[in-house]
């Protein structure tokens, strides 16, 4: 599907180029800001499906649960 419409970030871009009072955002990566909706979804996935995910999510749970207060119950589903 396509877009008929410029995307903001692409305006946003050319503002930053040509207004020097927008030279603090000329490390910024637009981008990131243009995926859509679905290139977004295909970045988080590929998070979720790579290794740094998987490897660390146990020592994620395990300061979660290290954190919830007495009586706390921490529900996990597969």
């Amino acid at each position: 599907m396509g877009c008929a419409q410029t995307h903001p970030s692409h305006s946003a871009k050319t503002i930053v180029e040509v207004d020097k009072a927008y030279d603090f955002l000329k490390s910024l990566d637009f981008s990131i800001y243009s995926r859509g909706c679905e290139g977004q979804m295909d970045v988080s996935q590929a998070l979720i499906d790579g290794p740094a995910f998987s490897s660390s999510l146990d020592s994620i749970i395990t300061a979660a649960k290290a954190k919830l207060g007495p009586g706390s119950v921490f529900l996990q589903t597969s």
